[in-house]
């Protein structure tokens, strides 16, 4: 009897630690916000040199999803791929 509880501790312990993690990887990006900016205004920045950091904010599964492909896709190279638009995601600029 002492061993299967033994046993149960060390599984409800595992279980534990696997929700914790799921939980952690669940929003990582919602613990730091930053400075909230349009994206024309985070290319003014990159351009005049102003951003230092920037920090990509979206639920990668989400992010997945959403992807939809543009029309300027070039098959005049190796690598075929067209650029990407994710909807919704946040760009934010220190």
């Amino acid at each position: 009897m002492n061993s299967n509880f033994r046993n149960l501790a060390i599984w409800v312990v595992i279980a534990l630690l696997l929700v914790a993690l799921f939980n952690l990887f669940q929003n990582p990006g919602q613990s730091r916000r930053g400075n909230e900016i349009s994206y024309s205004e985070f290319l003014a920045g990159i351009e005049s040199g102003n951003v230092a950091e920037v920090t990509i904010a979206s639920n990668l599964k989400t992010m997945f999803l959403n992807m939809v492909p543009a029309s300027d896709l070039d098959r005049n190279f190796g690598t075929a791929a067209p650029t990407l638009l994710i909807e919704g995601m946040t760009l934010a600029g220190a």
